[in-house]
């Protein structure tokens, strides 16, 4: 809340004013507050973008950048050290699935103002570890990772809330989290490795940069819960199917896609990522 809302408040509560009026006046402001829209400009995302492509080699040593969510987050949030408005920006501007950037025009489009829906996200229901379902936006290079995080039946995805501290503050944040993958590697020539799935005496070659030390992603952030964090979920919510079905950004195509993906019709499932997410989510 800034200083202008804060010395409002006070003045009304300081005064002789019915005790209704504090309360209109309170859930007014905090209205206000949540109403108030995220602002970023084309230069500050270019900035963002251009900075998190310099830092490439050092997020993936090996340039192999598949299911590179998790690096990308842990680079970000340990290493960069962002601002609140600095971490959303780069958040949004790469796919945990994939591990591909996103390019920064998609985002704000032709007009160059940001909109929580854009081309650059889906709105999609995810699992939440309680239970209970939360809906959101998911930065995604392209549709079949969206199908994937929401593939509950064959795929461990789950949102987590969590509190993390930036460099202006601790800020609370829907994270989509999956089970440490290095909790099933194994020393294979010398090192520490993923296994391949289908080949369990060879390194997983297409998926590599996870730094498997002891059974555990050294270059990753853990929640609470012990899993860890491959990407923001933006705007989450709470809903049930019906509530998201309803929704205004509901996407009856993508709904309708994401089927005969993850049933193997039409031969979806080798879009996108292939099977490489899958497998390493894998339940």
């Amino acid at each position: 809340m800034g200083m202008f809302e804060l010395a409002l408040l006070a003045s009304f509560l300081n005064g002789k004013s019915n005790k209704i009026i504090y309360v209109i006046i309170f859930i007014g402001i905090i209205f206000l507050l949540i109403k108030r829209k995220e602002k970023f400009s084309q230069s500050e995302f270019d900035n963002v973008f251009s900075n998190l492509r310099k830092e490439w080699g050092n997020i993936f040593p090996d340039n192999n950048r598949n299911s590179g969510g998790v690096q990308f987050f842990e680079y970000i949030y340990n290493k960069i050290k962002p601002s609140k408005k600095e971490f959303d920006m780069y958040n949004k501007l790469y796919c945990g699935v994939s591990g591909s950037t996103i390019d920064p025009r998609m985002i704000l489009g032709e007009s160059g103002v940001f909109k929580k829906s854009n081309s650059a996200n889906n709105f999609v229901r995810v699992k939440h570890i309680d239970g209970s379902y939360r809906c959101g936006f998911y930065y995604r290079c392209c549709w079949p990772c969206c199908c994937d995080i929401m593939n509950e039946n064959v795929v461990d995805v789950v949102v987590e809330d969590i509190n993390l501290k930036l460099k202006d503050g601790t800020f609370k944040y829907s994270v989509l989290t999956i089970p440490d993958p290095c909790s099933s590697s194994r020393v294979i020539k010398g090192k520490e490795v993923l296994v391949d799935p289908d080949n369990s005496n060879e390194p997983w070659r297409s998926v590599s940069a996870f730094d498997c030390r002891n059974k555990i992603t050294r270059n990753s952030v853990k929640t609470p819960s012990g899993r860890i964090i491959f990407a923001v979920l933006f705007n989450s919510e709470k809903c049930t199917l019906e509530k998201y079905k309803k929704h205004k950004f509901y996407d009856e195509e993508l709904a309708e896609k994401c089927n005969k993906r993850n049933n193997s019709q039409d031969n979806f499932q080798k879009w996108g990522m292939g099977d490489i997410f899958v497998n390493l989510a894998r339940k």
